[in-house]
């Protein structure tokens, strides 16, 4: 699939290339730049890598997910480890970004109540 961005008189192509079961594995940018997916069996995104001509940088690994869809953790391409606690309704209740620490609390309409950093 291509996509034609106007700007101007001067037209970009954007190419989307997809897995036999639809997924969207790679953008393509102008100027061979590439953003590539991997997936897991469930076809839930575990990686994410930019190539830029011949050199390539990861954004994110070993991205890791709940049972029913929210993401439990990850590794930013910079080494820093993402975290997420949730409670049984999966309600957001602690994020951890390498040293900074946020917890969370709700109220009885599920709306978040209060916040604490550290």
């Amino acid at each position: 699939l291509q996509t034609f961005l106007n700007s101007g008189d001067y037209y970009e192509t954007l190419n989307y290339r997809y897995d036999a079961a639809r997924n969207l594995v790679q953008i393509g940018y102008p100027s061979n730049i590439n953003l590539t997916y991997t997936r897991n069996s469930a076809a839930q995104v575990t990686g994410i890598k930019l190539a830029i001509g011949n050199k390539t940088a990861t954004l994110a690994s070993n991205i890791s997910y709940q049972p029913f869809g929210p993401v439990n953790s990850l590794t930013w391409g910079n080494g820093i480890l993402l975290s997420r606690t949730y409670d049984q309704d999966y309600q957001l209740t602690q994020q951890q970004v390498g040293n900074w620490q946020t917890t969370y609390r709700y109220d009885a309409d599920s709306n978040i109540s209060e916040t604490a950093t550290s």
